[in-house]
């Protein structure tokens, strides 16, 4: 977690987001043309398949498993040490409430359910019924699970930084060449992730990207600001 507290993290991502934000903003377009690239012979180019629906859910259960084991070791800590032993209590709060706080409300509840921007398989450049909105816009064309931003890229950025937590605050227990497989492995899942929301027309470029953004900024906060707290030992 050292580098979600280090002290320019924050202001890095929240210039980042507001880069980001700056040009899509100013290049209206940009999105719209970056789909096209990706969209060949009237469909986009990442056909779906069982494997590539079954990577996805499966990607998908384990963001929603380290929400059931972060609730369980919140939950337990006052009453069993095993939690502890995993992970101090403290940083078990930090990875929950950046679930609940990021995926969670700020981008299910307020902005997929707000941005009223259709997703690319369903403007009319793509076969679709609805007319493409640049971010920042509200033009009715989504009533519900808007495409600004995913919610699944929001959900895996939050996973990745909650094993890279698990493997940092393991670090001695595990060699060099555990600690580079392990994030090579969360590397292809973000990837995977990532690139699957764009190429399945899921999501626009600036959708993903934001999301990530979003995601760890307001994990960078929760770790920054939540209160320390000392590890209980269990009750008799």
């Amino acid at each position: 977690m050292r580098w979600l507290t280090h002290s320019l993290a924050i202001p890095v991502l929240i210039a980042a987001s507001m880069l980001v934000i700056v040009i899509f903003t100013r290049l209206p377009q940009l999105d719209l043309n970056l789909a096209k690239l990706y969209f060949v012979d009237g469909e986009f180019v990442l056909r779906s398949s069982p494997l590539i629906q079954g990577l996805r859910m499966a990607f998908w259960n384990l963001s929603l498993l380290m929400v059931i084991v972060a609730v369980i070791a919140v939950s337990l800590a006052h009453h069993f040490d095993g939690p502890q032993r995993l992970l101090p209590t403290r940083e078990w709060n930090v990875i929950l409430w950046g679930f609940l706080l990021g995926p969670g409300i700020l981008v299910n509840v307020l902005l997929k359910g707000f941005s009223q921007r259709a997703r690319p398989r369903d403007v009319l450049s793509f076969g679709g019924d609805r007319f493409y909105t640049p971010i920042g816009q509200l033009s009715g064309q989504c009533d519900f699970d808007c495409s600004f931003v995913s919610g699944e890229v929001s959900g895996t950025t939050m996973f990745c930084l909650a094993c890279i937590i698990l493997i940092q605050h393991h670090q001695n227990r595990l060699s060099p060449r555990w600690q580079y497989s392990l994030y090579a492995i969360l590397g292809v899942i973000f990837a995977y992730v990532f690139v699957h929301r764009i190429l399945t027309g899921g999501h626009f470029v600036s959708d993903a990207v934001l999301a990530a953004l979003f995601t760890a900024l307001v994990a960078a906060l929760v770790a920054r600001y939540w209160p320390q707290v000392r590890n209980f030992p269990p009750r008799a």
